[in-house]
């Protein structure tokens, strides 16, 4: 994943902030060492689930079919088992 940050006035002491910002966040997305991805542990079904989100169920307060993983919800309204 790449991210390139837009030029932006710097004139301002507000549009210098937001270019280093923007800067930062470039720099961590092409940061070709990321150790993971920290997923929320949902233990109850999301009241407004939606397609294309992977949910993390905890497997004993909230189960979607398969216990313990991670569940997508599809545009049928079903949630599919992934992992």
């Amino acid at each position: 994943m790449s991210y390139q940050p837009n030029p932006i006035n710097e004139q301002s002491v507000i549009g210098q902030y937001v270019n280093g910002e923007l800067q930062k966040i470039a720099a961590e997305i092409q940061n070709p060492e990321i150790e993971g991805i920290k997923f929320k542990i949902w233990y109850e079904e999301p009241d407004k689930p939606r397609s294309g989100v992977l949910y993390y169920a905890d497997g004993t307060s909230w189960a979607a079919g398969s216990g313990e993983g991670f569940y997508r919800w599809t545009i049928a309204g079903a949630w599919v088992f992934v992992g």
